[in-house]
């Protein structure tokens, strides 16, 4: 967390993650930012901060609340095509997983690079058509704080 004190602070205290009038960790000088020495859980977490001016009145508290989320979203779970298909241009499709803040869909088809599909798209049909053979999509999840999920595939084989 980091801030901006106004003119005239000669102290500053703070609070984790709630506001009572004793649980005050003063700093003992002007400080503008604020790193918790140990990791935090995943969940809601804010930072309360007052500033002390030369007279020793303490201002009302500034907050800012951040949300800690290291954990991957789940991955697809393939619902189709049907393989073995003489359809050169099959469409995969899935079921996305429950996760509530889901963001983007990464995939890639055979051995192409990974791209991001711009949201949360539940299927995939390739724009030309493809060679008899194996081809396999490839996905990923990503959620709204960046973390990605497990690589799920589905390989269709084309008669």
């Amino acid at each position: 967390w980091g801030w901006t004190n106004p003119s005239g602070t000669t102290d500053v205290r703070y609070q984790m993650d709630s506001e009572s009038s004793t649980g005050w960790t003063t700093a003992g000088s002007v400080i503008t930012s604020y790193t918790p020495g140990t990791s935090l859980s995943e969940t809601d977490h804010t930072l309360y901060v007052q500033v002390q001016n030369a007279a020793g009145n303490w201002s009302l508290s500034g907050s800012y609340t951040i949300t800690v989320d290291t954990t991957a979203p789940g991955t697809v779970s393939f619902t189709g095509p049907a393989s073995p298909t003489t359809d050169t241009t099959p469409t995969w499709t899935w079921d996305n997983p429950a996760d509530t803040d889901l963001a983007d869909i990464l995939y890639h088809l055979d051995t192409d690079a990974y791209v991001p599909a711009g949201g949360i798209i539940s299927d995939f049909t390739p724009v030309s058509d493809l060679a008899t053979g194996d081809h396999t999509l490839y996905i990923k999840i990503q959620d709204t704080a960046g973390n990605i999920s497990p690589e799920n595939s589905y390989t269709v084989t084309i008669q």
